[in-house]
């Protein structure tokens, strides 16, 4: 369990988590923002429209972000550089 662990630590959850929740919200509120604009219905109708179009609409972005990000990448430390003037 500690070695799962410590390998999970190795890569950028929080950046992959992100671009779900990006996925998401975008696509969504695109989806809401199309059916606002409904005429002739009435306000629970519109809403209930607008609800069903979010989830659908951020279920399809989070899987199109999926499909392109399957996983976190992993977090590569940065080389390091000795200081200008010190030589090896």
């Amino acid at each position: 369990m500690t070695k799962l662990l410590t390998n999970a630590s190795t890569y950028d959850w929080n950046t992959w988590f992100m671009g779900i929740m990006r996925a998401a919200i975008g696509g969504g509120s695109g989806a809401v923002a199309g059916l606002v604009i409904t005429v002739g219905t009435g306000l629970k109708h519109q809403l209930v429209s607008a609800v069903e179009a979010f989830v659908i609409v951020a279920i399809t972005h989070i899987f199109i972000f999926l499909q392109t990000h399957q996983g976190p990448d992993k977090v590569v430390p940065p080389p390091v550089v000795p200081p200008i003037g010190v030589t090896q």
